[in-house]
């Protein structure tokens, strides 16, 4: 029960800050730009399961055409943030 409370205060208070911050003065100015960044976000990550997803099983089917019984295939990593940056700067 106290563990419930915390994590609805917690989220009272996230929540809060957050609808005060995107109200503030420098959040009005930019919000379009802002909305726009975290869709291109979603949008990209999105197409990106939906690629590898679609590539994982054509694999399995491949795998299975080849005569394994029971493929594993490994979701590939995501790149970090850093790991991209350093890559690019090279």
């Amino acid at each position: 029960m106290i563990e419930l409370m915390f994590f609805i205060i917690m989220g009272v208070v996230i929540g809060l800050s957050y609808y005060l911050g995107f109200n503030n003065g420098i959040n009005k100015n930019c919000k379009k730009e802002v909305r726009q960044f975290l869709m291109d976000m979603t949008v990209s990550k999105m197409l990106h399961q939906h690629f590898q997803n679609n590539a994982m099983n054509e694999t399995k089917l491949f795998l299975q055409f080849l005569g394994v019984k029971n493929p594993k295939v490994k979701p590939q990593k995501l790149m970090t943030p850093e790991e991209f940056d350093s890559e690019n700067k090279k």
